[in-house]
């Protein structure tokens, strides 16, 4: 055995063997010198090694040491022929053309990061400005010194999804202008409208090919008109408006291989001497930001999972805000060591640090239900395990003797239509961080910051260069130009996805009295209007005067109800329909959906987090911890391990299996 995968003949001479073999390759070997079944050799290969491991000398080494190599890569791109669906080729190998068939090439795919629409990265060679023939391009490649050629997205369309002339509908708001009634493109947007286009197999533009729409340039918007996907100038990559078909970047990857690899080795029957994970790096600086990855990983990790914790802990199975970050710092069970400045402080300078701690975390909590902003790590409601409620808004929309006082539209239909729309705005406000709370108050925010400075320390404590995001305002008519910018503002006008979804007949019933002939702006905001009248009279939202002439609405932070979501799921890939035929709205069980993440975080919240806190207790001190952190990860950073990745090696061990 040991001449076969440790020693090779070289000369009159045994030396180390140049070429590892793989567990298939030896036990193949194995197979063909013994006769025997490839699996039954590969069983007793794996069972010989483990066990001539534990087979120690009189030094306690082992008789027969051994190591294995595993490589890892991302699956990144899937590549696609220029037929329709159902006819064209798929294949997640990277090559130049369909195996067998030069007059077909591969297209690398890319997706909408939003609803998961697809798109092929091209090279468009121009006559006229106009596209003639479509190439091949790398998602990351973007210059070219050829004028006639011009990069960009095609997105093929055999269906008809996109209609331009419906420009009111298929556009972006902030792309229109109307004269009169009529919506045009504004002139300066009117070069990115897609173009479309029949393409044959070979990329060539042809009469009878497969009908689609080249975006020239930047992507924009999407043009899935269930999805409500659009940028603006500011968002200049489109690595964060696209993906390939894997979309982590190298420190991710890392950090979460290197948590699996810790969590198995912590369970495993191996000498305690064994259980480390090396880094290695070329420089200093990849092996910081990974140190700086892993420990923001890690905070995300313990903050979240003490969320769930404090919220299946509590009676009633659900956190209001009155409540909120005093229940979730009880079940991160932190020594003062862990995020105070002066950990020997007592009295009344004890009881600023922990106060500063809950203000810090309040503002770290509301911010996560921020969607979309952490790509490769979904938040929690992404995730189909937290829902935010809203207090007795189900007895809001019954009350029958408000809304038959407001628009006929909205006392014609019943309670539980009113509810979907009525939850919907709101959802779409506080998904914007339309919220009330003094979390996001940017003047408490500065205080925030200062007695953070002084108190707390990393990671819990604000970083000095950390952007804090504050309130936005929902105003529901169209955005314009000119107009203050010291305050964020999410418009939700009858042009927005939800527009249209309020604009839509099939919403109110195709034989419902009440729909308007001409369902216009007007209707329009009479109906959002009202809507608002009666939330702002149950407390649900509050109105702002922004500049004279607009309104900005809230959501009041005391009518959210943070509990576990009641359904079963994963990470839903696409976003919130605004089609006429999608009933369920604000939650639709039917999309696509990717377990990982949902299992990842069952997995890695601790049991002990599920047990009533206790004053000042620790399960697993950190010096108990200190001695398997340090020599399992030896970034080349001063301060890594940190106590409070240590206190995630505590939790990945005690988790459930």
């Amino acid at each position: 055995m040991e001449r076969k995968l440790d020693l090779e003949e070289r000369g009159d001479r045994l030396e180390r063997i140049s070429r590892p073999l793989t567990i298939l390759e030896a036990s193949d070997a194995l197979a063909g010198d013994s006769g025997l079944d490839a699996k039954r050799c590969r069983d007793y290969l794996a069972n010989f090694l483990l066990t001539a491991h534990r087979s120690r000398n009189e030094r306690g080494q082992s008789f027969f040491a051994f190591r294995l190599h595993q490589f890892i890569s991302g699956t990144w791109n899937a590549y696609s022929t220029l037929e329709a669906p159902g006819e064209r080729y798929l294949t997640l190998h990277g090559q130049q053309f369909k195996p067998g068939d030069r007059n077909r090439p591969l297209y690398s795919l890319c997706f909408c990061r939003a609803c998961g629409q697809e798109y092929l990265p091209v090279w468009a060679r121009l006559a006229g400005k106009q596209p003639q023939a479509f190439a091949p391009r790398d998602f990351s490649e973007r210059s070219i010194d050829d004028e006639d050629i011009q990069f960009g997205y095609l997105m093929p369309d055999p269906s008809g999804m996109f209609d331009p002339a419906d420009t009111e509908n298929q556009y972006p708001e902030d792309w229109l202008e109307f004269r009169g009634d009529e919506p045009r493109l504004k002139s300066h947007f009117r070069r990115y409208r897609p173009h479309g286009v029949r393409v044959d197999t070979q990329g060539g533009v042809a009469a009878d090919g497969l009908p689609a729409w080249f975006i020239p340039g930047s992507f924009r918007f999407c043009l899935n008109p269930d999805c409500d996907a659009h940028y603006d100038g500011s968002v200049r990559s489109d690595m964060t408006k696209l993906s390939g078909l894997s979309s982590e970047g190298r420190s991710s990857a890392t950090t979460v291989l290197a948590l699996s690899s810790l969590k198995h080795l912590i369970g495993a029957d191996l000498d305690e001497r064994t259980k480390k994970l090396l880094a290695f790096t070329d420089n200093r600086q990849d092996a910081s930001l990974q140190a700086g990855h892993f420990n923001h990983f890690v905070q995300i990790l313990l903050l979240r999972g003490a969320l769930l914790a404090a919220i299946r802990g509590d009676v009633r199975g659900l956190l209001t805000d009155d409540l909120l970050t005093q229940e979730v710092l009880a079940r991160l069970r932190l020594d003062a060591a862990d995020y105070a400045a002066n950990p020997e402080a007592k009295g009344i300078k004890a009881q600023n640090t922990l106060r500063a701690l809950r203000d810090v975390l309040g503002y770290r909590l509301y911010f996560d239900l921020q969607r979309g902003w952490r790509i490769t790590n979904p938040n929690l409601e992404q995730l189909k395990l937290l829902e935010i409620g809203y207090r007795g808004l189900m007895d809001c929309c019954e009350d029958e003797e408000e809304w038959r006082g407001v628009h006929p539209l909205l006392g014609s239909i019943a309670p539980e239509r009113r509810f979907e729309i009525v939850r919907e705005l709101l959802e779409r406000m506080r998904r914007a961080l339309c919220i009330k709370t003094i979390y996001l108050d940017p003047n408490f925010q500065e205080q925030i910051r200062n007695r953070s400075f002084n108190e707390l320390k990393e990671p819990w404590g604000l970083s000095e260069d950390e952007r804090l995001f504050s309130h936005a305002f929902m105003v529901p008519r169209p955005g314009g130009r000119g107009r203050r910018t010291d305050y964020r503002v999410l418009n939700i006008s009858h042009r927005s996805a939800f527009g249209r979804k309020v604009k839509s007949q099939a919403f109110w019933g195709q034989d419902n009295p009440c729909y308007p002939s001409r369902f216009d702006e007007d209707v329009y905001n009479d109906v959002v209007d009202d809507i608002l009248r009666v939330l702002t009279t149950y407390g649900y939202v509050e109105p702002t005067d922004l500049d004279g002439d607009r309104i900005g609405f809230r959501i009041d932070s005391s009518v959210l109800e943070w509990r576990i979501a009641d359904d079963t799921g994963a990470y839903q890939v696409q976003p919130m329909r605004s089609s006429a035929t999608s009933t369920r709205m604000w939650r639709d069980s039917s999309t696509a959906t990717i377990a990982f993440f949902t299992n990842w975080r069952r997995e890695n919240t601790p049991r002990r987090w599920m047990q009533k806190p206790v004053k000042n207790e620790n399960c697993v001190s950190a010096r108990d911890c200190q001695a398997s952190a340090s020599s399992t990860a030896r970034w080349n950073r001063p301060d890594f391990p940190s106590s409070s990745a240590r206190r995630l090696w505590n939790s990945v061990s005690t988790s459930p299996r």
